[in-house]
């Protein structure tokens, strides 16, 4: 059956329009300019495909003990994070620093992708194509949707020291998880997430490039699509 990064490199290529960029430009050398991996929809849509591999799942605890060291906090017997955070009057805010810790991974790769592209924009004198980056969650079960979802939402909303949008050139995201399986009557399916960014250049091309891309991914693996 093949991996999850094998069977998506098998897909992708039967998408509408779909071309590999480092076959189109294997002849060509272009100093400082980095690529993304795909274009599909006649050049319309630019994909760049991340993967995440390491799960933090030693993240959550190291978390905890040190602030039970730093707070000089007296815990007895098992307790969660949740309520040792409820005692603090930061809690909250520092739920949020925990969750960016825990998925700094995704935007690392997400930062990535705002690069790559901007560049192919720029190398194929596409300006108005919109831009989707495909995050490919292999073997990091403590990622789950919710919470890439939450991290993801925190880390679109940055901005630059002089206001603008950190991550501008992006305009939406697709997760596709087979860290985690959902049940259902017609047996297990991957679960998968689907967004424009805030400041995207076209909504609707992303919402519909997104929608058929699910359907076709659960199509091409033979599992039920879940809404």
């Amino acid at each position: 059956m093949g991996t999850l990064i094998e069977r998506f490199e098998a897909f992708i290529k039967t998408q509408r329009g779909f071309e590999n960029i480092d076959e189109l430009l294997r002849q060509r050398h272009i100093e400082g300019k980095r690529r993304a991996d795909y274009l599909a929809w006649d050049r319309r849509v630019i994909v760049e495909q991340k993967v995440l591999v390491m799960d933090p799942a030693d993240k959550p605890q190291r978390f905890v003990d040190d602030l039970i060291k730093q707070r000089g906090i007296l815990i007895y017997g098992r307790v969660s994070m949740e309520h040792v955070l409820a005692r603090l009057p930061d809690g909250k805010e520092l739920k949020r620093k925990f969750i960016r810790g825990l998925t700094k991974g995704v935007e690392d790769s997400f930062a990535a992708a705002d690069r790559q592209t901007r560049d192919t924009r720029e190398i194929f004198s596409i300006p108005d194509a919109v831009g989707i980056v495909v995050v490919l969650n292999a073997s990091a079960p403590t990622l789950h949707l919710d919470l890439v979802r939450y991290g993801l939402s925190q880390m679109l909303q940055k901005r630059t020291e002089n206001g603008g949008i950190r991550y501008p050139n992006n305009d939406g995201l697709i997760l596709i998880s087979e860290a985690h399986t959902e049940a259902s009557e017609r047996g297990g399916a991957s679960p998968c997430f689907a967004s424009p960014t805030p400041h995207t250049r076209s909504e609707e091309t992303v919402r519909e490039f997104s929608t058929a891309l699910v359907k076709a991914w659960a199509d091409f693996n033979k599992v039920p699509l879940l809404r």
